[in-house]
């Protein structure tokens, strides 16, 4: 079935054979290398520059080819020297939080809640990491939510699974009480954040719960167990589990595949429902990627700026219960408080309403596009604010 979320894993992800460059991505961070410099495994390249963001670390033995604003380039080599294991601490929230860093993990999103919600469920359709993790790596799994009830601090901790899946020895009851664990059904859109959260805590919001895959929190107890830093993971390509190096590039991946992109073919990070599109087989995968899938010509009607023909079957279907169908003109007239009154924020992008569209419309774009102009517009009012007050002449008695 295509909404499916389970892929029926039953073996170990196999190992990803070495590309000979990586390319790692750079958002936030001060590369800490020049070119031509030699790196090993482990090796810090790149420093964050944002609280909450990860640092970045050479998964290879090789050599700096290339140092961009937005990457680092490394020409790989057949090297095993790694890096002394990082000095890391889980003694307090503080130093879990400069020890993620250090592991190059991200930890932003890991804040003070009553809720841990931990999801073993698939996000999207034709990904399997949340599976593997579980099959894979529990024990990792487990060390990972021992480091995250202590920085989130958690009153109420609770396990997500897809009913139906097989995990072969694994029992939840290990990582928790039996009370806290709930089956889901394994369909899209079941896996996303939002509703995972809404399954758990039956609360339409989720500001007092902390959301978080079972797949990065076997990267996060591996991390902590081995004290080094976080450069591979599971990736599904084209439907089949691989361990993966981070900053391998899509034309690697598609090597290994033995997979030819055709003219009109689309290549997805992510799934076929929530995934982007990549204009270039040079993108490489970063920390946050979680697979690559393929869409051919012709599979489906091209998606297009069509005219709405008010069928309604976005809104019927549309699991936040949000009108669509006007969110949509909204983007196309540039009406953006408009649909900020029609709650296009609330908005958790499954994909469903541009899959079940007859007209084809580009519907989540949409929606993404509104979210992103709607953030210009506040970041902008918080500046004129803060320089109307900084301008504002002192009347007489306020210096007092």
């Amino acid at each position: 079935m295509y909404f499916s979320l389970l892929g029926g894993i039953l073996s170990d992800a196999e190992a990803f054979p070495l590309p000979a460059e990586l390319k790692l991505n750079l958002t936030s961070h001060t590369p800490v290398v020049e070119t031509s410099k030699e790196v090993i495994i482990g090796e810090l390249v790149a420093q964050s520059i944002m609280e909450g963001i990860g640092d970045i670390h050479s998964p290879v033995c090789g050599t700096i080819s290339e140092i961009c604003p937005d990457f680092i380039r490394i020409q790989t080599s057949q090297g095993i020297e790694e890096a002394e294991p990082l000095v890391i601490s889980t003694e307090n929230q503080g130093n879990i939080r400069k020890s993620l860093r250090l592991l190059g993990i991200d930890s932003e999103k890991y804040v003070p809640s009553h809720y841990l919600v931990i999801s073993g469920v698939n996000e999207e359709p034709q990904i399997y990491t949340r599976e593997q993790a579980l099959f894979s790596f529990p024990k990792d799994v487990k060390e990972g939510i021992e480091v995250l009830k202590k920085l989130v601090l958690p009153t109420e901790t609770i396990l997500i699974l897809p009913d139906g899946a097989e995990y072969g020895n694994l029992d939840p009851l290990v990582w928790l009480d039996a009370k806290s664990v709930i089956k889901v059904n394994p369909v899209h859109p079941a896996g996303i954040v939002e509703l995972i959260a809404k399954k758990a805590t039956d609360k339409e919001t989720i500001e007092d719960a902390v959301v978080v895959g079972v797949d990065e929190l076997a990267w996060i107890g591996r991390a902590f167990k081995e004290k080094k830093p976080f450069t591979e993971k599971v990736w599904t390509l084209l439907g089949k589990n691989y361990l993966i190096k981070i900053g391998t590039k899509i034309s690697d991946l598609l090597k290994v595949a033995k997979i030819e992109p055709q003219k009109g073919d689309k290549l997805i990070f992510g799934g076929p429902m929530r995934g982007t599109a990549q204009y270039t087989e040079e993108a490489s995968i970063s920390k946050h990627d979680n697979g690559l899938c393929l869409i051919k010509a012709g599979a489906f009607v091209s998606i297009g700026e069509r005219p709405c023909i008010n069928c309604g079957e976005c809104t019927r279907n549309c699991p936040a219960r949000l009108q669509i169908h006007l969110i949509g003109r909204f983007a196309e007239f540039s009406q953006f408080e408009h649909a900020r009154k029609y709650s296009v924020q609330s908005c958790f992008e499954c994909g469903i309403c541009g899959y079940i569209c007859p007209a084809r419309r580009p519907l989540v774009q949409y929606v993404r596009l509104l979210k992103e102009e709607i953030k210009k517009i506040d970041e902008q009012a918080k500046k004129n604010q803060a320089n109307t007050v900084a301008t504002s002449p002192i009347k007489k008695g306020e210096r007092d």
